[in-house]
């Protein structure tokens, strides 16, 4: 089972996402926070499978607490789930060593599929994004 933690300050979208993954018969939701501040603790707790943070939260960032768990565990998996496709956004989050980077307006039914792949070591980028993190690193 792959193990998950979601973190999105829009209560709204968190439960949609928990949703969508607790439904897949591979994957559950074992962690959900509010904010960034309470990413590192829970992911201390829980030690998740990957990790789904929404980039634009009050107080610490999805990329803040991002950073804040790949110090304490260069190999954590963690995917920046956004509305954001700006080009710094995108090569910070390259940067700093994410395994992918999906929109909020992707297709739904991929996000298991992509949670599982990333799991397994690859990456989860959506359409352009990954080509535009490479293009806007040079």
């Amino acid at each position: 089972m792959i193990e998950v933690l979601v973190a999105d300050d829009h209560a709204f979208f968190r439960a949609s996402v928990v949703d969508v993954l607790d439904s897949a018969a591979d994957t559950t939701v074992v962690a959900e926070c509010r904010g960034g501040a309470e990413v590192l603790p829970a992911f201390r707790r829980h030690r998740p499978d990957v990790l789904l943070l929404d980039l634009a939260m009050p107080g610490v960032t999805g990329l803040e607490a991002a950073r804040e768990v790949l110090a304490v565990d260069a190999s954590a998996r963690v995917v920046m789930l956004t509305g954001d496709a700006s080009p710094g956004s995108v090569r910070e989050a390259r940067r700093i060593g994410v395994a992918g980077y999906l929109l909020k307006d992707d297709d739904p039914t991929l996000l298991a599929a992509r949670v599982r792949a990333v799991a397994e070591g690859g990456v989860a980028w959506s359409a352009g994004v990954h080509a535009l993190g490479e293009a806007s690193a040079d």
